[in-house]
């Protein structure tokens, strides 16, 4: 089977990473053809979609004062291109734990000072929310939720914008050298089988990154297998997203019709691996058998708001987040963008927050794209 004819870009993955660079390409860069290739049957369907919708704003990551500040400066940006996304009706709570926490109530004001975050005492109603002696601060932030709907039907309207072609229901299984200026991608698909060219390639697969990416990026991942309950939450929480900080503590995040989402730092990750070439995250997923830890996780976060106690579960999202190994002491969510040596051409990305994309796009402009 012959190559078909030389495409620009390609880029595998169509989560928000990668239809954002697809994007960026045609709009920023003036690329004229790219092909953005998706396992399913839609952009947007997997950890794009599957996570707490949080539009971090420096709050979350006092311990990494680098992540803290991009995120600060990236959530307008963010904003500017999905204005849709943005849900106005929420109040972000954030209170530190008394015993146990990894920052305390001086440190964390300071992180929010030094990166120009605003924060302010927590009104008498929300700050009755917790158990007395159990949280030593609670404040007000100003931390946006998305609605993920709404992004996901943005990005989809950006990619048909700028005129980028989908290939769905596809994998992309092997990329191969072809020339100095050229990497052939295998592709296996609902239609079969097929290989195309590419000048440049972008591999934003997220959790099966490493098995493009090659063994040296490979080697820096981590995965953890992780849970997001899916709850009805008490009357008291209507519009109100709480996270307690920082150690084994909790977020609860509103979340589509009137639901919210529930993790828990303990209790969340069912399994945890260094990523391991004969291990498919996707597959290991989709065997998982796991029970919900529901009833662990509301019994914890009952403790520091008693009203909890009434949390009803609807559901669970089990989903696979992968995460650089160097990160697993700080809690920092950097981005990776590798050039690989063996295969011009090709860049591995990956990032551990949606609106973080905006430093990946930032970057790519001192790549050169011949």
């Amino acid at each position: 089977m012959g190559p078909e004819p030389v495409w620009d870009a390609a880029v595998v993955g169509g989560g928000i990473y990668g239809a954002s660079i697809a994007v960026y390409l045609r709009k920023r860069r003036g690329v004229k053809r790219v092909l953005l290739v998706e396992r399913e049957p839609a952009p947007m369907q997997r950890a794009s979609l599957r996570n707490q919708a949080r539009i971090h704003a420096g709050y979350h990551y006092p311990r990494s004062l680098t992540t803290s500040a991009r995120s600060l400066q990236n959530v307008a940006r963010f904003l500017e291109t999905h204005p849709s996304a943005l849900r106005r009706d929420i109040v972000s709570i954030y209170a530190i734990a008394a015993a146990q926490s990894k920052t305390n109530t001086r440190q964390f004001v300071r992180s929010c000072r030094e990166i120009g975050a605003p924060l302010k005492e927590a009104r008498p109603e929300f700050a009755a929310l917790f158990e007395p002696g159990q949280v030593e601060s609670v404040f007000e932030v100003e931390e946006s939720v998305m609605d993920l709907g709404a992004l996901s039907r943005s990005v989809s309207a950006a990619l048909a914008e700028a005129g980028v072609e989908l290939q769905l229901q596809s994998e992309v299984r092997a990329l191969t050298r072809v020339s100095p200026h050229g990497i052939a991608l295998d592709i296996e698909g609902s239609a079969g089988a097929r290989r195309v060219e590419a000048r440049h390639v972008f591999n934003c697969t997220y959790s099966a990154l490493g098995r493009l990416a090659g063994p040296a990026t490979a080697a820096g991942l981590r995965h953890e297998l992780a849970e997001l309950a899916i709850v009805s939450a008490p009357a008291a929480l209507s519009g109100v997203a709480l996270t307690v900080m920082d150690g084994p503590y909790f977020s609860i995040v509103p979340h589509d019709e009137g639901l919210h989402t529930l993790s828990h730092v303990r209790y969340t990750p069912h399994l945890s691996w260094r990523e391991d070439a004969a291990i498919s995250p996707a597959a290991r997923l989709a065997a998982y058998r796991g029970d919900s830890r529901f009833e662990r996780m509301i019994r914890a976060a009952a403790r520091f708001v008693p009203v909890l106690a009434q949390t009803r579960q609807v559901g669970s999202i089990f989903e696979v987040k992968t995460v650089l190994q160097a990160n697993e002491v700080d809690d920092g969510r950097p981005i990776l963008l590798e050039r690989s040596a063996e295969l011009p051409g090709l860049y591995s990305i990956l990032g551990g927050k949606i609106d973080n994309v905006v430093d990946v796009l930032d970057r790519l402009d001192a790549e050169a794209l011949s």
